[in-house]
């Protein structure tokens, strides 16, 4: 189900969510996340997921205007 885009959100909000309570932070999930949101994006520029994932990795990073950029695309586009 490569093309399965609801999928691969419920994916990436699980390995994000696994990435945030791990104190390890392992790089293999933080890796599944950046490709999912990618996959998201690559189907549809405006996916909101792929842009809250994206945001949620430049917070992660500490990338805030990055991050600030996402979420603002992400609120002004309808679910």
């Amino acid at each position: 189900m490569p093309e399965h885009a609801a999928a691969k959100v419920k994916l990436a909000n699980l390995s994000l969510a696994i990435y945030f309570t791990n104190p390890q932070r392992p790089k293999a999930i933080y890796d599944q996340v950046i490709q999912l949101s990618d996959q998201l994006l690559a189907q549809d520029p405006k996916s909101f997921d792929g842009l809250r994932l994206k945001g949620s990795l430049a917070m992660l990073d500490r990338q805030t205007k990055q991050a600030l950029d996402y979420f603002t695309k992400a609120n002004s586009i309808s679910r």
